[in-house]
């Protein structure tokens, strides 16, 4: 449940809750420890997908990109204006 909340181990001490601190973190430590390791070669689908498509992007629409992922807001309905610059280049 602490997990789904994204509720800290921390936070979970300071409301006074030691024991479901502790397991909290049990449970971190194990994901940590199951997670995959990174593909040797350097291959990453997902790195590698996204790379090739900012490649295909202006340097305008790469900002953009760049600015709505730093902004917490990567998704946004698009404008009439943007649907038209992409139609004419």
């Amino acid at each position: 449940m602490a997990m789904a909340v994204r509720v800290t181990p921390t936070e979970l001490r300071g409301a006074g809750r030691d024991d479901a601190a502790a397991e909290l973190e049990l449970l971190l430590e194990r994901a940590e420890q199951e997670r995959p390791s990174p593909p040797q070669g350097g291959y990453a689908p997902p790195l590698d997908a996204v790379t090739a498509i900012m490649a295909a992007l202006s340097p305008e629409e790469q900002e953009e990109v760049i600015r709505r992922l730093r902004s917490g807001s990567p998704a946004r309905p698009r404008s009439e204006e943007y649907d038209q610059h992409r139609r004419t280049g």
